[in-house]
């Protein structure tokens, strides 16, 4: 009777501790999954921009032909042709099409199919789809498109003049998708809006089924499950999110969540199972030979049919706390040294500022009542100032914690304004000429006011360091404030006329810590913070030269407010 107690209650706990471990287990790869989906969506924007740059230069070319200017088009020919032949950036093939879909120039004989006009993406731009379109082609390989939009002339302004396409090597995609490096680590996957898969980490292509991510109030897209069933009764944790700016789904999978612990599990039953059978037995044999245990088994007591055994239990749950901290204290310290840089970078701009404004407010109390109008004005910029400091410093933790920025409407023409009221001064003394044109009704954008203040500034103060080596004269800086490419976009187009970015620099530019100024003008992390700033406004940020060498342009994409929220 005691020994089926025993039993019963051996197995009662080990299938209690296999659900528990089961339920923890699939936590945490959906948590796995989900922290590499992510990685990939920053990744992808980054991949795609050489593609994008293609499809720039290919509205240039439209652009030259239709003003007659041969000797341009030829020039962004044989540079496109020149950038594909070297493989550059893993862009294989390029090619122009008509309003009709027909190729009208492909360097590539046999690349592209001559005629388009029945495609998907071909079929959604000339409905009026603005943004690149990433699709898969039936013959293989991927392709970018976006829409060529017709100059004034033969056709009307913004009308609809064919296609630009970037063939792009499905390598280039995959290695923004790291593949599984081991047993329970994630596989990624990408797919296109419609679900159709377009490129996969290492070959992966185990799950072809698109899970949609569901819309979160932060603009973006998100979504994890665990998939029971299917082959082989497979287990898996399944996480996907969007890609912002291309309707891309990036789609993690952390295989056999239940096999991954098989051992462990199969080693708790044989465990349980022997448990219960050593105390059946050991309860037999001290029924049947009473006093035969040695002293040296740890006996305490005898008595009439009984033996009196003493035991130990350890608590190992302070241990492991021990090492948990031990673990996040070395994460801590291996980010100091990153968080103090941002911070002294990011910084200084406000205290400068503040500084300045500090030492003006003291010169005009020094004239007396007179100078109180103007002593308050600068004590007011150093609370503006102090405030935004505040900002900087809860942004630049946001890289360890990864917090969602809370969005609310911002007038983009009054942020901007904000921003040179700031610098002003700077650019005036640099002898730059600002040029602002904000398009009249502009919509509001989803964000913080005093972080796009800091966008503006950080970018303005990169031209001003652009322009430096400019002649006198020719120093200008312009702002331009549109409407986006798709109707719930609005861009903010910053344009110097400097050297421009060196070409092997523009991949990297928005790496932490890279920077083409000398180590004592800068720390490679004004873009970097630009760069996230702009994710967690579920928006984007590409940096391009403009041609002919007449400087370099930074485009920021926002995401329109919704009306209710507008003010």
């Amino acid at each position: 009777m005691a020994g089926a107690v025993v039993l019963v209650v051996a197995w009662g706990s080990a299938l209690a501790i296999m659900a528990e471990d089961r339920a923890l287990g699939e936590l945490a790869a959906q948590s796995r999954a989900m922290a590499a989906a992510r990685v990939a969506r920053d990744a992808l924007p980054r991949a795609l921009e050489p593609a994008e740059r293609v499809l720039s230069a290919l509205q240039s070319r439209a652009n030259a032909q239709a003003r007659g200017e041969r000797w341009e088009v030829e020039a962004i020919e044989k540079n496109l042709l020149g950038a594909v032949q070297h493989g550059q950036d893993g862009v294989r093939a390029v090619a122009a099409s008509d309003a009709n879909g027909v190729l009208t120039w492909q360097p590539q004989p046999g690349a592209l199919q001559p005629w388009l006009g029945g495609s998907g993406f071909f079929l959604a731009h000339r409905q009026g789809r603005m943004a690149p379109i990433l699709s898969h082609l039936s013959g293989g390989g991927v392709v970018l498109s976006a829409r060529i939009v017709g100059p004034a002339g033969g056709l009307a302004r913004g009308g609809f003049a064919g296609l630009g396409l970037a063939l792009i090597d499905p390598q280039r995609l995959a290695q923004a998708l790291p593949g599984a490096g081991g047993p329970g680590e994630p596989h990624l996957l990408l797919f296109d809006a419609d679900g159709v898969l377009l490129a996969s980490g290492h070959g992966v292509r185990r799950l072809e089924r698109a899970l949609p991510p569901d819309p979160l109030p932060d603009g973006h897209a998100e979504r994890s499950v665990i998939r029971r069933g299917g082959e082989h009764g497979r287990v898996m944790a399944v996480a996907s999110v969007q890609v912002p700016g291309f309707g891309l789904i990036v789609q993690s999978s952390v295989e056999d969540v239940a096999a991954g612990d098989a051992t462990n599990r199969l080693g708790l039953l044989v465990y349980g199972l022997a448990t219960a059978i050593s105390c059946v037995v050991a309860l037999g044999l001290i029924w049947l030979f009473g006093r035969v245990l040695r002293e040296d088994d740890k006996v305490v007591g005898h008595g009439p049919g009984h033996v009196d055994l003493l035991g130990g239990l350890a608590d190992v749950t302070r241990g492991r706390e021990g090492a948990d901290r031990a673990d996040d204290a070395g994460r801590i310290a291996a980010a100091r040294g990153v968080m103090a840089a941002g911070l002294a970078h990011e910084l200084n701009q406000p205290l400068a500022v503040m500084a300045l404004a500090a030492e003006n407010a003291l010169e005009a109390l020094e004239e007396g009542e007179a100078g109180i109008p103007s002593a308050l004005l600068r004590l007011r910029r150093i609370s503006a100032q102090a405030e935004r400091a505040k900002a900087i410093a809860a942004q630049l933790r946001s890289f360890g914690r990864l917090e969602a920025a809370v969005l609310e409407p911002v007038c983009l023409a009054d942020a901007v304004r904000g921003a040179l009221g700031l610098v002003g001064g700077m650019l005036g003394e640099a002898g730059i000429e600002v040029a602002l044109r904000m398009a009249p009704g502009l919509a509001a954008v989803r964000g913080q006011p005093l972080l796009i203040e800091q966008l503006v500034v950080n970018l303005a103060l990169n031209a001003r360091d652009a322009m430096a080596a400019s002649p006198e004269g020719q120093r200008r800086l312009s702002i331009i404030g549109e409407p986006g490419l798709e109707a719930h976009e609005v861009r903010l187009v910053v344009r110097d006329t400097g050297g421009g970015i060196p070409a092997e620099a523009l991949e990297r530019v928005f790496d932490p810590f890279f920077s083409t100024k000398p180590a004592s003008k800068g720390t490679g992390l004004g873009l970097a913070l630009c760069r996230s700033i702009m994710l967690r406004f579920g928006g984007h940020i590409g940096l391009s030269n403009l041609a002919h060498g007449q400087g370099a342009e930074a485009v920021l994409t926002f995401q329109r407010a919704r009306q209710k929220q507008a003010v």
